[in-house]
């Protein structure tokens, strides 16, 4: 009905004792009476800082927290977790800092159980119109390469779909159903003056410039630019495949917390966090600056991860292909490195974690 209110977590009972929470990526249930979101604090009464998903019942002003866990901060949020749509079960991604617990979990709304699905990756995250079947991508260490499975809810037993390399699924139509369209993605409007960074299209290429984070990306065709509405542990941008269901093509951001000189060591830590990969590291130089490039890592799917020294700072780059593929080629080739010219404090983003 148009409405706007403010959403108060700690005003629900069950809601823990959290400091510092944020909430991201919210989800509502399929008859519209439940929220879930991503929540982050120092959650329970370890007092650690974890992650979690939060279900709250809007009528009953009750709330239900489905599998805390020690975050391996990945920055930024997953993407929402998926109901089922008979509004029992909620999928989501988990990347905590135990590496037995990465991959794809499947948990009942009233936190009754869960189930671990496995794999890393956690990609199409995508229910039967009954919610008898759950549809997944997983990376397969050996093969290198992402595994489209099915799952179902009376066992969670997982098989392998036999689809074509590098397929997924997004969407599973109803019997007579046709396709869904992708979702609108928000995609930057080059005419806004709320933007941060300025986008110039001219029909051959696009390029977007950002004073802030001191970067300049060029392309063919037209750029969906995502610009964060809030302040997290790093500052930057997200380029996204509007055609693709939104999926994720490259991030670039500066960890504004970090020292250049603590690139070796930030490298030697991810590499840590993933004992179960076989992790490549090469050395590379974008726009003449130097830099360390580490594939595959996970994300929503293997990614190919880049920490670069330029401008005084320390970047961190994430391509969704591992290796890089052509697409990801191209637009490594079209960055470049620009003064800063704009101040982070200047845009006066509201944190992340409060």
């Amino acid at each position: 009905d148009g409405r706007i209110e403010s959403f108060n977590p700690t005003a629900f009972a069950g809601f823990p004792g959290v400091q510092n929470v944020g909430l991201g990526s919210p989800a509502w249930s399929p008859d519209g009476t439940k929220l879930a979101w991503y929540i982050a604090g120092n959650i329970g009464e370890s007092g650690d800082y974890e992650a979690a998903v939060a279900v709250f019942d809007l009528a009953a002003e009750t709330a239900v927290i489905l599998h805390p866990y020690k975050n391996l901060g990945r920055g930024g949020w997953f993407a929402a977790p998926v109901w089922s749509p008979d509004g029992r079960w909620l999928a989501f991604n988990v990347e905590a800092e135990d590496f037995a617990q990465n991959g794809v979990w499947v948990a009942a709304a009233d936190g009754s159980e869960e189930h671990f699905l496995g794999g890393l990756g956690g990609n199409w995250l995508v229910w039967r119109p009954d919610s008898r079947y759950l549809i997944y991508s997983v990376w397969n260490l050996a093969e290198q390469e992402d595994v489209v499975l099915m799952a179902d809810k009376e066992t969670w037993t997982a098989v392998p779909l036999d689809l074509p390399s590098g397929a997924g699924v997004m969407y599973w139509a109803a019997e007579g159903e046709t396709a869904a369209s992708p979702p609108q993605v928000n995609c930057l409007d080059p005419q806004s003056d709320d933007n941060v960074g300025t986008l110039v299209e001219n029909g051959r290429t696009a390029t977007y410039a950002n004073p802030v984070l001191g970067v300049e990306l060029t392309a063919a065709g037209s750029l969906c630019v995502i610009e964060p509405d809030y302040l997290f542990d790093q500052y930057g941008f997200t380029l996204a495949d509007p055609d693709n269901w939104g999926g994720a093509l490259l991030s670039v951001d500066w960890l504004y917390q970090s020292e250049p000189e603590q690139l070796e060591s930030i490298v030697q830590q991810t590499i840590a966090n993933y004992p179960e990969l076989t992790v490549q590291r090469e050395s590379i130089t974008i726009d003449g600056s130097e830099g360390l490039m580490l594939w595959p890592l996970p994300g929503t799917e293997a990614t190919t991860q880049i920490y670069l020294r330029a401008n005084g700072r320390l970047y961190h780059l994430i391509f969704w292909s591992a290796p890089l593929d052509e697409q990801a080629q191209t637009l490594l080739d079209g960055l470049r490195l620009i003064e800063p010219t704009q101040s982070l404090d200047s845009l006066n983003l509201p944190p992340a974690r409060p």
